[in-house]
């Protein structure tokens, strides 16, 4: 009787240990060189000081080289229609980022921005730092990504939160929160939430970023987004 019950506390112990490795999610970017996705996009821009309009459209992007050193290039073809003060706008913009093994945006630039530093300084506030060990729902962790030439100067900090995970369109998706501000006086802010696979692979995400500089405008922008993967 005694080796019985001995029997049944390990049993008991090895599936505790099943299900908390369950729990555990390791989210590892697996991208392949000419892999694609397209985005659906759609929200609200406000301009300091001249109102609010709305926009729609999609994003492309492709992967152009994967580095041995994990970090891989990017290219990204964005369509929008925006409504601004009863007057509709059709913008296509192309651009080409880089970004480390774990997703961290190292420099960005657009047809608009030649240098790349309000290209980079917003797409920072885009792209998911991913976690570099495995985490599980409730887990807390911060990031920082340093400032350098290419990307700003400043550097961002980010908090993340594994808020729960569920199912979205078939697929089972990690929820993970994220409030990240530059440091810099009247920096860019941004609240995020990102419904991402084990892949790395973007299903869903909201973005609300504050302060954002683009070239040609009159003001600081703000940002309502919300982009959705359709393939």
């Amino acid at each position: 009787m005694k080796v019985f019950k001995r029997s049944l506390i390990l049993a008991a112990g090895l599936l505790a240990v099943v299900a908390a490795a369950q729990d555990l999610w390791t989210i590892k970017i697996d991208r392949k060189e000419g892999s694609t996705q397209k985005l659906k996009m759609e929200g609200k821009v406000a301009i300091d000081g001249l109102g609010e309009g709305t926009f729609t459209g999609t994003i492309n992007s492709k992967i152009l080289k994967v580095k041995e050193d994990g970090s891989y290039v990017e290219s990204s073809k964005t369509s929008l229609a925006i409504n601004f003060g009863g007057m509709e706008m059709q913008q296509d913009q192309q651009g080409e980022s880089t970004y480390s093994k774990i997703g961290e945006c190292l420099s960005s630039t657009s047809e608009e921005d030649t240098d790349g530093i309000s290209s980079t300084r917003m797409s920072r506030f885009q792209s998911m730092v991913m976690p570099e060990k495995p985490i599980k729902e409730g887990d807390e962790w911060e990031f920082i990504s340093k400032g350098s030439k290419t990307n700003g100067g400043s550097d961002v900090k980010y908090n993340y939160k594994f808020e729960k995970t569920m199912d979205l369109n078939g697929k089972t998706v990690a929820v993970i929160s994220c409030k990240a501000k530059e440091d810099r006086e009247e920096g860019i802010t941004g609240e995020m939430t990102y419904y991402v696979a084990k892949s790395g692979r973007l299903e869903k995400g909201t973005f609300k970023l504050k302060g954002v500089e683009v070239p040609g405008a009159p003001g600081k922008l703000n940002f309502d987004t919300t982009v959705t993967a359709v393939d």
